[in-house]
């Protein structure tokens, strides 16, 4: 193959993928439609719908001879022709059945180019398609005979040849499609050209549009916003030659002040008789007189750069402004693109879970940059994630609370004004239980148990954004390791935004997500402390006020000022970031200036030296080798060069509001180094299993006991031997490991004791058991990894 053909290849390929991630959200839409429900004239239309992309998608995949994916689509394609004639339903079974087959022609994408065999492997994939089969053919489904199942038929005939193709006789003319493709890969140009041949009568449909790749559009953004810096310089290049004029005019001004008394020296000077030291005073008088005309010689050149100067500062502002209005516009995409994919989260997670749900999306044609989406969809996840689990009641509690049986989830956007946007993300569940947070705070060690008493319901509120901190009895693959929601905050904030959180028990809990239209340019505020700058993200700046000295009191152990009736946490900025506080700081009028910036649901008061102004700035991020630095979010360039740290709001506020916190958190650590090893009993059949385990723990520094099964391990723990928590298999013999737990937790002294149940058991059904026995982990072998296991113990003790 020559390099012209791998190249044509190459974007062949990356045009496909675009194409058939398209058609695949389509298909996923349009199953997630019907499994939901929908009226008959609308069913029509979207079996219809479905049956064409998956048409489509099917001949593509073989253009680029992507067989398996071919495979996938013609068997699910059988299915959509005969619910299109009538001639079959699909069954909840059978939905999952769909869903799963989507998530695999994802995954097959995902793969394709990568050089790498997807994780299913070709056993699955064939298991797959016997599935899909089964379907489309069961007995009675589709009546034998009938022209629907002639036309299965003649598709399956088709599907063999395109599996199989025909190799070309001498003599012929005519290429198949597939046959296309292979040629170019086994390195004939001829296959290559007959390709693009193929393709040109699309691409003169196209001709108004062009597909470009992401990566090409990103480069160019951050081209186009690095001008920013240009403008800034001219800006200030403007400010400097102004500055330099004024220095002029004072200049003038003082001269003008003594120029009467040169005047009358001058005149003494002409009615004196002439003496040697009159020369050296006329010298004096023509240099004063020549510097005056080079003065004015240099203020009439400094007006004119000065005028020069501001010109263009005017003239670039206003074209880098467009260019960068512009380019903004080419990556601006709606929130469709994020959002898209909620249902099918919604729809997979309430499955998982035992809970009836549905969402509902309202704002998603508004427009942000695709930067900030790529970045949301994680938090995204694990607020859908954390709405079902954590949220949502199950059917019967719902039922007994007057509630309907399914709940609802909310996700709205909206645009508001001054560049930013409004994510709401909201369900009708249960509610926030506050002094349950507040309870697994301390449990944690993350605050003691007197500052727990202190908290207010907002700052209590706050807690679930601290790592670790869960109100989950069971720790599971889907939730309860307390580790979405701080990730929903870190990613928030390091994008510019902030996530406030409200609840209402029994009513439900609305995230709130304030973020910027644009990632990288932003405004910010400059302030001074410590004889150093620094900036702050106007969106996490509530306001600014000054107070008097003795407007700063203190409350127990911490300092506050009054803002309209609310008292706000008060610090220095010193004293946060460990810096020592100027000497001599300047007071104007005796009032201090002071940043009051909220994060979440929490206000702090910065105390700081100067408010310097505010300015649209270029934000840089500080590289992969300081991806995550306390209390600093990134820098920014000003005009002069100068490279200004900004702070992170979050940062500050988590270290300002749980200071308080921090002494109680590092005795525990202390105490913790003082005391034994942690006791595990692992009771496990398999030898290879157990001793797998036991390495892992022991490694870990824990003091490991083994059984093998769950006579034996609760032998052992009613004997009054001292364990800290009991990692146990389910399928043994004698007793299994629900026994197990009912009976640990029906023993005096050892109800509290935890337990982590590790099995090969993934239905729902097994881990509703799990739950009703009373274990507080349940963690599938299919998913297993030793980090996995360590972090759940870690948690528990």
């Amino acid at each position: 193959m020559t390099e012209i053909d791998r190249e044509f290849l190459k974007r062949l390929i990356e045009t496909f993928k675009i194409e058939a991630a398209e058609h695949i959200s389509e298909i996923s839409k349009g199953i997630l439609a019907l499994e939901n429900g929908t009226d008959d004239k609308k069913k029509d239309a979207v079996v219809e719908t479905v049956f064409r992309e998956l048409h489509s998608l099917k001949g593509a995949a073989r253009t680029v001879n992507l067989n398996d994916m071919g495979t996938i689509c013609q068997a699910m394609e059988d299915i959509f022709s005969a619910l299109k004639s009538g001639d079959a339903t699909l069954s909840e079974r059978e939905f999952d059945v769909l869903n799963e087959t989507v998530d695999t022609l994802r995954t097959l994408l995902e793969s394709m180019g990568t050089g790498e065999t997807p994780a299913s492997g070709k056993t699955y994939l064939s298991e797959l398609i016997v599935k899909i089969h089964g379907i489309s053919e069961p007995t009675g489904r589709i009546p034998s005979g009938t022209e629907t199942e002639k036309k299965i038929s003649e598709k399956k005939t088709e599907k063999s040849r395109h599996k199989m193709p025909a190799r070309k006789k001498s003599g012929e003319n005519k290429v198949s499609a597939p046959e296309k493709i292979a040629d170019a890969e086994s390195g004939t140009a001829e296959g290559v050209s007959s390709a693009l041949s193929t393709s040109s009568g699309s691409a003169a449909a196209a001709s108004k549009t062009v597909r470009v790749s992401t990566e090409k559009l990103e480069r160019l953004m951050i081209q186009a916003e690095e001008m920013l810096l240009i403008k800034l310089r001219t800006k200030q290049h403007a400010f400097f030659t102004g500055d330099s004029l004024s220095l002029v005019e004072q200049w003038k001004k003082e001269r003008h002040k003594i120029y009467s008394d040169v005047r009358k020296l001058e005149h003494f000077l002409q009615n004196k008789d002439r003496h040697p030291l009159q020369y050296r005073e006329e010298k004096l008088l023509g240099f004063l007189e020549w510097s005056r005309e080079q003065m004015n010689e240099i203020e009439a050149r400094l007006k004119t750069l000065a005028r020069a100067a501001t010109e263009d500062y005017r003239s670039f502002s206003g074209m880098i402004d467009d260019l960068l209005d512009n380019s903004k516009k080419i990556i601006m995409l709606p929130f469709s693109i994020l959002l898209d994919i909620c249902p099918k989260v919604v729809r997979d997670l309430s499955h998982t879970s035992g809970k009836d749900a549905v969402i509902e999306i309202t704002g998603e044609g508004i427009e942000t940059d695709k930067r900030i989406l790529d970045e949301l969809k994680d938090p995204m996840i694990h607020l859908l994630r954390n709405a079902i689990d954590h949220g949502l009641e199950r059917k019967e509690e719902r039922i007994k609370t007057g509630k309907p049986a399914g709940g609802k989830i909310s996700v709205t956007v909206s645009q508001l004004g001054g560049g930013k946007i409004k994510l709401c993300v909201s369900d009708d569940g249960r509610g926030i239980d506050r002094s349950r947070v507040a309870a697994a705070a301390v449990k944690k060690g993350i605050i003691s148990q007197e500052a727990a008493g202190r908290l207010t319901e907002k700052e209590s509120l706050q807690l679930v954004f601290q790592s670790g901190v869960s109100t989950s009895e069971l720790i599971t693959d889907l939730s309860g390791r307390g580790i979405g929601l701080p990730i929903v905050q870190e990613k928030v904030e390091s994008l510019g935004g902030r996530v406030s959180i409200s609840t209402q028990p029994g009513k439900g809990t609305i995230f709130e997500i304030m973020l910027p239209v644009t990632r990288t340019t932003s405004r910010v505020i400059l302030i001074k402390s410590a004889a150093r700058t620094f900036a702050v993200h106007t969106a996490s700046v509530d306001r600014v006020v000054r107070v008097k000295e003795d407007q700063i009191r203190s409350v127990g152990k911490r300092a506050i000022i009054p803002v309209d009736g609310v008292n706000i946490p008060y610090r220095r900025i010193e004293e946060i970031l460990g810096l020592q506080r100027s000497e001599q700081t300047e007071v104007s009028n005796g009032l201090t200036p002071v940043l009051i910036v909220a994060s979440s649901n929490t206000k702090l008061a910065l105390g700081i030296d100067e408010i310097l102004l505010e300015q649209e700035a270029l934000i840089k991020h500080l590289g992969p080798q300081l991806r995550r630095v306390r209390n600093i979010a990134g820098a920014i360039i000003l005009g002069t060069g100068e490279i200004v740290p900004i702070l992170n709001a979050g940062d500050l506020v988590k270290s300002a509001v749980l200071a308080s916190a921090q002494g109680a958190v590092q005795r525990s650590i202390s105490q913790m180094k003082k005391q034994r090893p942690k006791s595990v009993l692992v009771v496990e059949d398999s030898i290879t299993t157990r001793t797998l385990m036991k390495n892992i723990l022991e490694a870990s520094g824990y003091r490991v006991t083994t059984t093998v099964d769950g006579i034996a391990a609760y032998t052992l723990v009613k004997s009054g031997e001292e364990f800290d928590i009991v990692v146990s298999d389910i399928d043994m013999p004698r007793m299994n490991g629900f026994d197990l737990t009912r009976k640990i937790r029906s023993t005096p002294n050892t109800e509290d004791l935890p337990v982590v149940l590790v099995t090969g058991l993934e239905s729902r059904e097994d881990w509703e058991r799990g739950i009703d026995a009373g274990a507080n982990a349940y963690i599938v072998k299919r998913s297993f990894d030793q980090s996995n296991l360590l972090e759940v113990i870690r948690r528990l003790i």
